[in-house]
């Protein structure tokens, strides 16, 4: 029975994957942490990552490599794990 509800629950999320995915292909995005990369190639998305935690303020420098990568990119969402500070 378990199973059977994890198999639903699996075949629920890739439904919504597959119309994210229509919806958003080739979507340009920033994410805080490489663990996204999965995500991103399964949704055809083009994704720069950094590795910034949400509980830490970013250097300047990593300021500046979220620039480089905005202006570069046309990127206008990020993905984070949780609520920055």
């Amino acid at each position: 029975r378990r199973y059977a509800e994890l198999q639903s629950d699996l075949a629920d999320l890739d439904d919504r994957l597959a119309k994210l995915k229509e919806a958003t292909r080739g979507m340009s995005l920033i994410a805080s942490h490489p663990v996204y990369d999965y995500l991103a190639h399964a949704a055809d998305w083009k994704l720069r990552s950094l590795h910034w935690e949400p509980h830490e303020m970013p250097s300047e420098k990593e300021w500046g490599k979220l620039d480089a990568i905005r202006e570069e990119t046309g990127a206008t969402w990020m993905l984070w794990e949780d609520e920055p500070i």
